[in-house]
Parts: C-alpha cells; structure tokens; sequence
C-alpha cells in the first residue's frame, strides 16, 4: 500500500495557485463573454444606423416632392 501525503487526506494541496488559476479561468470566460456582448451591440447599432438613413432618404424625397407640389401650387 503507498502512503499517502498530508496534504492528499487531508484535502490541502496548493489552493493559493488553484484559486489563482480558477480566478484567471473566469476572467478569461467573462472576458470572451464581454467580446461577445460587444460584438453583437455593434452589429446592432450598425443595423440601426443603416435603417436610420434608409428613413432619412425616404423621409427627404417625400419632403422635397411635397416642396416641388406646393412650388407648382403656390408659386
């Protein structure tokens, strides 16, 4: 039979450097998750933007149709 350490019965071990690890292991898993948020707010604002200025250009032809009419009417 092998004797086993202190440390393996009773549990211990190097938990400074595991905490350690598992701190940088959830940095990294909010990290990638904040990259991710990010990119998809991005996306999203710049479909906005594109639809913003599609209604814009609609919005200034229908005024500028409305102007001719009433030049045409009024003079």
């Amino acid at each position: 039979m092998e004797d086993a350490g202190g440390a393996d019965v009773l549990g211990g071990g190097d938990s400074a450097a595991e905490y350690r690890q598992m701190r940088q292991c959830e940095r990294r898993r909010r990290s990638e998750r904040q990259v991710r948020r990010e990119e998809f707010e991005r996306a999203r604002r710049e479909e906005l933007e594109m639809k913003r200025r599609v209604w814009r250009e609609r919005e200034e032809g229908t005024v500028s149709m409305l102007r001719e009419l009433a030049r045409q009417r009024f003079g």
